[in-house]
C-alpha cells in the first residue's frame, strides 16, 4: 500500500529543535556555525500515539551516500525488531540516491511493519558527521531506549532488542548494551603496538584450538586485550559464540560500534556525544567514561549482524569540501578536548613522569 511523506504542523516543531540544536552548538563551539538541516517530514502509523513507551525503541542512522546498500540495511533492519519502534534517518549531505530510494520504500513497505510507528526524514545540506548526526537525531527519541546504528551494518538478530530490554531491566545502573564489543579506555588510545600484537595473536590462537579455523571468536575476557566482543565482517570472518555466551551480557568500560542501545533517559542526562571534542571515533567511548564517572556501567551482548569494512563512510574517499569541513572540525576538536581526552593526556603525562 503506497504512503505518502507527512507535511503536518507537526514538522515546525520538529525544524524547531533543529534550529536549537544548531544554536547550542554555536554557543558551545563559541562561534562555529553547523550547516543547514531541514526537517524533511515522516512516515506515522495511526496507532503510533498509542504504543507501550517501555517497550519502545528509536533507532538512529546517520546516512552518507549509502545508495549501494541502504535500502537493504533498512530492509533488514524492519524484518528483525519485534517490539514498537521508531527510525530517525539523517542524510548528511549525501551526494547520492540515498535519501530518495529511503522515501520509495518506505512508500511501498511503511504498512508492511506492524510494529513501526515512524519514520524521521532529516536533511542536512553540509558535513555534520556523526557524532552530530546521533546527538540531533536523539531530539526525536521519546522511547526508553535509543539505538544507534551504522548504515552499513546489517542487523539479522529478532532476540537483540528483547534480550537487551531484559537486562536492562534486572540490572538498574546499566546505560547501554553494544552488539559488537567492549573496550578498555585505559587501552583503547595509548596502548602499545607490542600489546596489539599480542592481543591480535592471542585471539588467534584461540580461534585455531576452538574451531580449527582462524575466525574472530569471543574467547575468554582477558581484560588485558584491546578489545573484547566479535566485530565479523563476512565473508572472511566468521561469527562464533555458544548459547552461553548468547545470554550473557560482558561488562566493560566503554561500548564500541552499533549496534548500541541506550538509555535514553541517561543519554539525554549527560547531554549526548560530545561532538565538539570527537568528530570520528571515540565520541561513544567518551560518553561512556563520563557515564561511569556518574556510577553508570555498559556491556556487550553478542548480536547476530555484519557489515563489510568497504562500505563503511570512514573508509571512503572523501571530496574536498568534505575534507576541508573534517579538517575544520578536527580543529575545533582539538580547541575543545573532551572529558575522556583530558584524562588520556594526563594519564600520558604521569607515564613519561
Amino acid at each position: 500500500m503506497f504512503k505518502s511523506l507527512s507535511q503536518s504542523s507537526q514538522n515546525s516543531t520538529y525544524q524547531g529543535l533543529i534550529d536549537a540544536y544548531r544554536q547550542n552548538f554555536t554557543l558551545r563551539s563559541k562561534g562555529f556555525i553547523l550547516p543547514p538541516i531541514k526537517y524533511v517530514g515522516n512516515f506515522q502509523s495511526k496507532t503510533g500515539s498509542h504504543i507501550s513507551p517501555r517497550e519502545k525503541v528509536f533507532v538512529a542512522i546517520a546516512v552518507k551516500d549509502q545508495a549501494n546498500l541502504i535500502v537493504s540495511i533498512v530492509d533488514s533492519l524492519c524484518k528483525h525488531i519485534n517490539v514498537d519502534f521508531q527510525i530517525g534517518l539523517l542524510f548528511d549531505n549525501c551526494q547520492d540516491k540515498s535519501e530518495t530510494q529511503c522515501l520509495e520504500y518506505f512508500e511501498n513497505m511503511f504498512d508492511e511493519f506492524e510494529n513501526l510507528t515512524k519514520v524521521h526524514f532529516i536533511r542536512s545540506d553540509g558535513e555534520l558527521f556523526e557524532a552530530t548526526c546521533e546527538n540531533i537525531l536523539s531530539l526525536y527519541c521519546e522511547a526508553d531506549f535509543f539505538m544507534s546504528l551504522q548504515a552499513d551494518m546489517f542487523f539479522k538478530d529478532y532476540t537483540f532488542v528483547a534480550r537487551c530490554l531484559k537486562f536492562f531491566s534486572d540490572v538498574p545502573n546499566l546505560f547501554a548494551i553494544s552488539g559488537r564489543a567492549i573496550v578498555r579506555l585505559s587501552l583503547d588510545s595509548k596502548v602499545s603496538q607490542a600489546k596489539k600484537l599480542i592481543s591480535k595473536i592471542t585471539r588467534r590462537i584461540l580461534a585455531l584450538v576452538k574451531h580449527g579455523a582462524i575466525h574472530e571468536v569471543l574467547g575468554p575476557y582477558l581484560k588485558n586485550l584491546d578489545y573484547f566482543g566479535d566485530v565479523a565482517h563476512p565473508p572472511y570472518s566468521k561469527m562464533n559464540f555458544t548459547r552461553k555466551e548468547f545470554e550473557k551480557v560482558f561488562f566493560g568500560e566503554s561500548v564500541i560500534r552499533g549496534p548500541i542501545i541506550w538509555k535514553s533517559e541517561i543519554y539525554k542526562k549527560l547531554n549526548g556525544l560530545d561532538d565538539l571534542g570527537h568528530v570520528l571515533g571515540r565520541d561513544e567511548c567518551d560518553l561512556c567514561f563520563r557515564a561511569g564517572k556518574s556510577g553508570y556501567i555498559v556491556g556487550y551482548l553478542p548480536c547476530l549482524c555484519f557489515s563489510f569494512p568497504e562500505m563503511g563512510t570512514s573508509r571512503k574517499a572523501r571530496n574536498l569540501n568534505s575534507v576541508k569541513a573534517l579538517q575544520q572540525r578536527e580543529k575545533l576538536a582539538a580547541e575543545n578536548p573532551s572529558v575522556l581526552s583530558n584524562f588520556w593526556t594526563r594519564s600520558q603525562v604521569k607515564r613519561k613522569n
